[in-house]
């Protein structure tokens, strides 16, 4: 037995015990080869993925580095240097490496889909879609490469192929409830609401414990103006996470439809609990209020809302409007002028509206 046959033979045993989680015997074995034939790719390659499962990248870096130097064609070390490197978020330099391993083996679909997943990290989006559709020509039944297609096909809002590859993946694996949610994510950008709600209803049936599902099922169903419907699926979504302010929008809104006014005032003063500083749900109750004409309630939302901002000029012309509807001129011109000072721009005689003491 010459002496490389014999390194072979060692390397074998050690990966081996690698492949069995006999860490330190395989790097015994591995070093005992090294000692015969340290120049041997093979070799040098097996002792990186032993010291990277004892979690030494750097040193497994070197090793994969070095069989490179001595066979530039040695793909899997290409591979395993790729991979180190998206381990440690290197992804520009897993990119390159990946790539190496593609020209000297480009039949093989795993490169091409961590090389894809790469990619994504850098939000690449039309190369990586070309790498996923290249996983999808090598190895057309392996369900997750369509799955990582349609999530770049949504990215680059092409949704049609995106409704068709989550498709693809629900046939190959229809066990993944995720699969349908984005699935009906793809559906509802299309305004295909109908099959929106079914592919919601049957991610529900798979997980239902998620909060966000009973969520966007109940946008759809809005979309398709269902609003008893829509109001069950934001109530269930509630009760499974009530700390969501926008789940409460959202039922507030579908609410508004059926005008259960009072309903929708709890709903959207509880978004507003939960994250006061957004404007827009002060500006949803303030609309409401003003629509079904509670004076006394919307003044009071509005004086809250000043005690988060206090040189919000349009909060003072609000107030100065309602004041002014309920006959109280002279805080009216008050609130009116305190606009005007934080705003100059409503000295305009069309923003300000004129009133007197006879008004």
């Amino acid at each position: 037995m010459n002496q490389k046959t014999s390194v072979v033979d060692l390397n074998q045993k050690a990966e081996s015990y690698l492949a069995q989680g006999k860490l330190n015997q395989a790097d015994k074995i591995c070093n005992e080869a090294l000692k015969k034939l340290e120049d041997l790719a093979l070799v040098c390659n097996t002792k990186g993925r032993i010291v990277e499962a004892m979690e030494n990248q750097e040193l497994a870096q070197e090793y994969y580095q070095k069989a490179i130097v001595i066979n530039p064609n040695f793909s899997q070390a290409h591979l395993n240097l790729a991979n180190l490197y998206s381990q440690k978020k290197q992804w520009d330099l897993a990119i390159v490496s990946y790539r190496n391993a593609i020209k000297i083996n480009p039949n093989f679909p795993w490169s091409y889909q961590k090389l894809g997943m790469a990619l994504m990290q850098l939000k690449q989006w039309d190369e990586a879609v070309n790498a996923f559709r290249k996983v999808v020509e090598l190895k057309p039944d392996f369900p997750w490469s369509y799955h990582k297609l349609a999530e770049v096909l949504m990215q680059l809002k092409q949704w049609n192929e995106a409704v068709n590859t989550y498709y693809k993946f629900i046939e190959l694996k229809p066990d993944f409830p995720w699969s349908y949610h984005k699935f009906a994510e793809a559906l509802m950008q299309l305004k295909q609401w109908n099959e929106a709600v079914i592919f919601y209803q049957r991610a529900i049936e798979n997980n239902p414990n998620s909060s966000d599902l009973y969520n966007n099922l109940g946008n759809a169903l809005l979309e398709l103006k269902q609003w008893d419907k829509a109001v069950i699926a934001y109530k269930n979504a509630i009760k499974l996470n009530h700390q969501v302010s926008n789940y409460h929008q959202n039922l507030g809104k579908a609410l508004t439809q059926l005008k259960r006014w009072d309903e929708v005032i709890v709903a959207y003063q509880k978004s507003i609990d939960i994250n006061p500083e957004n404007y827009w749900y002060y500006h949803n109750l303030w609309e409401l209020l003003l629509k079904i004409k509670k004076w006394d309630e919307v003044a009071i939302a509005y004086k809250s809302a000043l005690e988060i901002n206090a040189n919000a000029y349009w909060y003072y012309y609000q107030l100065g409007y309602v004041m002014h509807k309920q006959g109280f001129i002279d805080e009216a011109i008050t609130y009116y002028q305190k606009a005007r000072d934080l705003k100059s721009d409503l000295a305009d005689r069309k923003s300000t509206p004129r009133i007197s003491s006879k008004s």
